[in-house]
C-alpha cells in the first residue's frame, strides 16, 4: 500500500485477484488517502471487472487476456491525459 502512495506513481496497474489483499481493497483503500491517490487501471478475467472499476473509480480496466500492446496504449494514454478508459 505504501508504494502506492509513497512514490507517487502516475498509474497503479493492478490485478484484482491479489492473495491477502485482493486488487479491489487495495484499490479502495488508495482512493482514501489525501487528494484521492494515483489512477487505478483494474487488470482481471473477472466477467466483472467493468462494475469493479467503477465501483473503485479506476481510471479503466483491461480484461484477461490482453496484448501488451494494449497496456501500453493506455498507460500512454492515461500518463498524458487521465480519463475513463474501458476496454
Amino acid at each position: 500500500m505504501r508504494l502506492g502512495t509513497d512514490l507517487h506513481p502516475s498509474l497503479v496497474l493492478l490485478d484484482i485477484t491479489l492473495p491477502l489483499l485482493g486488487g479491489e481493497a487495495v484499490a479502495m483503500r488508495l482512493r482514501e488517502t489525501p487528494g484521492g491517490g494515483p489512477p487505478v487501471m483494474l487488470l482481471s478475467a473477472s466477467a466483472d471487472i467493468s462494475r469493479i472499476a467503477r465501483t473503485v473509480g479506476a481510471v479503466g480496466f483491461l480484461r484477461k487476456p490482453f496484448d501488451l500492446d494494449d497496456v501500453l496504449e493506455i498507460v500512454n494514454r492515461v500518463v498524458r491525459a487521465p480519463a475513463d478508459l474501458d476496454r
